[in-house]
């Protein structure tokens, strides 16, 4: 039985298995579907308030949250595919925490994401992310152009409308799109300038991270040594990453014996315990210890609109700097940058550019 509901009317109809194939296909060739529309809004559950969908999606998380992905693989598939269907009726949620605005016009937002944000909700019922932040702040739902890690700070692009969206999409597919990063690492690399060629892949024995593998995808990233701090044996960075894989700056770095600050995904913590075991005690100076140091620093592309190149960057977290003052290391500010960026062309770019 099939409810087939309209503004004044509602009746009840005996649908055959033929009839269905026949109004499916005549549905597919004529304008008027009305018919064929309420038919799927009520098998599908599109009748229920938003208020059933979010109680109903939330308890089948649940359930998926308590099985066995290898043990009850199908009843797994199933109900990701449910709630992928319940969520997709379900608004986004809005938050109205504040929001740190770079540069923003009528076709596109640039942000600075604080550490520890997430960019978007695992679930459409869930909120407390940097996307949820910019539905409060503008009204609607921006465009997502590209994703930092949850622990990464820095700079993030949105696009405001589709056709934006689409001609930024491409910019970064044909890797027209460049960023600087800073980070502070473990270590004092051996070379001022290096490149890290290592592919890419999912680590089997960790879900959330990646490994160096050679039947992963191709990843590039350059390397440039700005100064260290031989007391607590530490550097900082800039990274140029040339290809876009998930956690790629800190695998690359982790491969070439210098892990990032505060990455406790991708270091090894009993190696280098000694550094920071004087100030555990020291609350201050341990939180800034404790964070990860990866921070988006400048962003390139190609205006959406006039096709102009622009470059944006995001001032460093109070933590970030006070890090960089214990171990007596230079802020973006000062010249070492500069000087150094100056000496290698790819780098060198990038000077005095924002």
């Amino acid at each position: 039985m099939y409810l087939c509901c309209y503004t004044d009317t509602v009746a009840t109809y005996k649908v055959t298995v033929a009839f269905r194939k026949v109004n499916s296909v005549f549905d597919r060739k004529c304008a008027c579907r009305k018919q064929s529309c309420c038919f799927r809004s009520l098998r599908c559950g599109a009748d229920k308030p938003s208020w059933e969908k979010l109680t109903s999606a939330k308890e089948l998380v649940e359930k998926l949250k308590r099985l066995d992905p290898q043990k009850d693989s199908k009843l797994y598939q199933q109900l990701k595919s449910k709630i992928r269907h319940i969520s997709k009726s379900i608004p986004l949620q809005v938050d109205h925490e504040p929001v740190s605005v770079i540069y923003e016009d009528d076709h596109v937002l640039v942000v600075n994401k604080p550490s520890g944000l997430s960019m978007s909700p695992k679930h459409r019922f869930l909120g407390g992310t940097l996307l949820n932040r910019l539905i409060g702040y503008l009204g609607y739902t921006p465009h997502v152009c590209h994703r930092l890690d949850m622990e990464t700070s820095g700079v993030v692009l949105f696009a405001k409308h589709p056709t934006s969206a689409r001609k930024i999409h491409q910019q970064f597919c044909m890797h027209q799109v460049e960023k600087l990063y800073l980070a502070i690492v473990y270590g004092k690399p051996q070379q001022t300038y290096f490149e890290v060629r290592a592919p890419i892949a999912l680590d089997p024995e960790r879900k959330i991270s990646r490994k160096v593998s050679n039947n992963g995808k191709e990843a590039i990233s350059q390397f440039l040594l700005v100064d260290s701090c031989k007391e607590f044996n530490c550097s900082l960075v800039i990274a140029m990453p040339l290809t876009g894989r998930t956690h790629q700056l800190r695998i690359h770095l982790h491969h070439a014996g210098h892990p990032i600050v505060g990455d406790l995904l991708y270091q090894d913590t009993s190696k280098y315990r000694d550094v920071t075991k004087n100030y555990m005690n020291d609350e201050p100076r341990a939180y800034c210890w404790k964070k990860l140091k990866l921070h988006a620093w400048k962003l390139r592309f190609l205006h959406p609109l006039t096709g102009e190149q622009q470059t944006y960057e995001a001032f460093l977290e109070r933590e970030f700097i006070q890090l960089l003052d214990l171990l007596r290391l230079p802020t973006p500010r000062d010249e070492v940058l500069s000087t150094q960026m100056s000496l290698f062309p790819s780098f060198s770019k990038w000077i005095n550019n924002v």
